[in-house]
């Protein structure tokens, strides 16, 4: 499965332009292993190189720049600009260990960072061209990366350490609320308000995260309901896809996909 996921991750994210015909493109990329190297921090290179990592969290800007963040137990921050088919460390360290760089909750600063990441997160890209990233180190942390300034903001979460999911009242934001730790999960998604939502497999859980008032809300769902299907091709509130993951350091890597109707489909295996 590792193996097969490195693959993908050259031919899909670094390497293909496909055309209305059908046909792939190797846009960038050695054939077989080479060593991380880099021209300096927000220096653009033929020759950096940032490596094949396993369940890095990735990003596309408002702009069409792609955006790497560690895998592997990195905690390095990288742009590829398809323009000039060239990748740029932008932010992080370069080596292990990496522990994060908190801060002040809310206070973005040149030192701050999330640590390392090793099992892939949630992510999230706002109208304003923020990154986001949830859960690293199977923490409730959220971190917000302006472009703009090369800055994190430690944004909302306690800090470090495993920290159980608080479900709150099902529609209403909390100070407390929390999805909790997530691991090896991508089913997010941005809607029009650049609310951030979040089904967290483990439980079964949808959740809302509003960045004007920097809380979340368990929107939908009960902690580890099973599965409630109804109909077939019939909406109810009763519905949902109930928990699939249940042992909290294994995710299900599932499918998700986001239509023109900001509507969220998944394909999810639960064999396993």
């Amino acid at each position: 499965m590792r193996i097969l996921f490195l693959v993908l991750f050259y031919f899909i994210v670094v390497s293909p332009e496909v055309h209305c015909q059908g046909e792939w493109t190797w846009k960038w990329g050695p054939i077989g292993s080479a060593s991380m190297s880099s021209a300096g921090q927000g220096v653009f290179a033929p020759t950096n190189f940032p490596e094949s990592r396993y369940a890095a969290v990735c990003w596309t800007d408002p702009n069409g720049k792609f955006w790497r963040y560690g895998g592997g137990g990195m905690g390095d921050l990288w742009q590829f600009d398809p323009t000039i088919n060239q990748w740029a460390f932008m932010h992080g360290s370069l080596v292990t260990p990496a522990p994060p760089i908190y801060g002040t909750q809310g206070v973005s600063a040149a030192l701050n960072r999330p640590g390392e990441d090793a099992f892939g997160h949630p992510a999230w890209t706002d109208s304003q061209g923020n990154l986001w990233l949830y859960s690293i180190g199977f923490t409730d942390d959220l971190w917000k990366y302006s472009i703009a300034t090369n800055e994190w903001t430690w944004m909302k979460g306690t800090g470090g350490g495993f920290a159980a999911a608080v479900y709150g009242t099902l529609g209403v934001p909390g100070a407390t609320v929390s999805p909790g730790p997530c691991n090896e999960t991508d089913c997010k998604w941005t809607d029009a308000n650049d609310n951030l939502w979040l089904f967290n497999e483990f439980d079964g859980v949808l959740w809302k995260y509003d960045p004007l008032i920097n809380q979340w809300a368990r929107m939908h769902g009960v902690a580890n309901g099973a599965p409630i299907y109804g109909t077939l091709g019939v909406a109810a509130p009763a519905n949902r896809p109930g928990q699939f993951s249940a042992c909290p350091s294994v995710g299900a890597l599932f499918c998700m996909w986001q239509d023109a109707s900001n509507d969220l489909w998944m394909m999810i295996n639960r064999d396993g």
